[in-house]
């Protein structure tokens, strides 16, 4: 299970949970 604390700017945009920069690193970092 995966929990985000809040939304940053790029969250917020698009309307969508990890996105952006820190999205990117939580994908590569599951992938491992």
């Amino acid at each position: 299970m995966v929990l985000g604390e809040a939304p940053g700017a790029v969250e917020q945009e698009r309307g969508k949970p990890f996105v952006g920069q820190s999205g990117e690193l939580l994908h590569s970092m599951l992938q491992e």
